[in-house]
C-alpha cells in the first residue's frame, strides 16, 4: 500500500511536469515521440502546476481486477521535498530528512532515512520529468464525458514492451486545467484509478503538518529501518 500511495503521488505531480520535457521531445527526430496536441495541453498544465508552491489533494483511489474492487479515500500534502500521504491504513510523512510511515491497525511506526531518489523528484521536478519522458510518450485521446462534462484525454504508453504498465490515461479539465484523474492499466489486469476529489492551490501548510510526534508510539512499537 505504501508503494501504491506512492505512485499515486508521483503520478499527480509528474502529469503536471511532464511537458516541459515532452515538448523538445515532441520536435526531435525520435521514432517514439510524444504527439504535439497532448504537449500542448500538458505543456499549459505544467506552468499552473509548476508555479504552485504547496498543494493539498483529496483522492479517492480504486483498485479493481474484475473479480474485487476496493476504494481507498486519502489526503495528500506536497511542499518542496516535503510530503504527507494519509489514508485508512497508514499516514506516511516526509520532511526531507525523515520519512515516518505509521501503520493505523497494528499501531506500529517505521522510521527510515527517505529514499534520494523520492526526494530527488521531489525536490528537483525536472529529475521526475525525466523519469517519465524516459519511460513513456504521450499522445492526445480526445474528449470524454467525465461527470457529465467535456474534459481531455491524455495517453501515456511505455517505451518498454516488458513494462508492468498497458497505458496511463489522464483527464484533464479543459477550462481549469486541473488534473481530475489518473487511471493505470496493468498488465496484471489490475487497474488503478486516481480521482482527485478536491484540490487546494497555495496552501498554507507549518513545518509540523511533515513532522510525526514519535512521543505518540510506545518504543515497543518504533522500528528504525536504518
Amino acid at each position: 500500500m505504501k508503494k501504491l500511495m506512492l505512485i499515486c503521488l508521483f503520478s499527480i505531480v509528474a502529469v503536471g511536469l511532464f511537458a516541459q520535457k515532452t515538448l523538445g521531445q515532441a520536435k526531435s527526430g525520435s521514432a517514439e515521440k510524444s504527439d504535439p496536441q497532448s504537449v500542448s495541453i500538458l505543456s499549459k498544465v505544467n506552468t499552473q502546476y509548476a508555479s504552485y508552491k504547496s498543494m493539498q489533494l483529496d483522492l479517492k483511489v480504486t483498485i479493481e481486477d474484475g473479480k474485487f474492487k476496493e476504494e481507498i479515500p486519502g489526503k495528500v500534502s506536497v511542499q518542496g521535498n516535503k510530503f504527507r500521504i494519509d489514508s485508512k491504513d497508514q499516514l506516511i510523512i516526509s520532511d526531507g530528512k525523515t520519512n515516518w510511515v505509521y501503520l493505523k491497525e497494528a499501531k506500529e511506526l517505521q522510521i527510515s532515512n527517505p529514499d534520494p531518489d523520492d526526494v530527488a523528484m521531489f525536490s528537483s521536478p525536472d529529475k521526475l520529468i525525466k523519469s517519465y519522458q524516459k519511460d513513456f510518450i504521450s499522445a492526445y485521446a480526445g474528449t470524454v464525458t467525465y461527470k457529465g462534462k467535456s474534459v481531455h484525454a491524455i495517453e501515456f504508453k511505455p517505451k518498454d514492451r516488458n513494462s508492468e504498465y498497458a497505458k496511463i490515461r489522464v483527464y484533464i479539465d479543459q477550462t481549469t486545467l486541473s488534473v481530475l484523474q489518473i487511471r493505470i492499466f496493468d498488465k496484471s489486469n489490475i487497474n488503478y484509478s486516481i480521482e482527485i476529489e478536491k484540490f487546494v492551490k497555495n496552501p498554507s501548510l507549518s513545518e509540523a503538518h511533515f513532522k510525526f510526534d514519535e512521543s505518540t508510539v510506545p518504543k515497543e512499537n518504533t522500528i528504525r529501518l536504518n
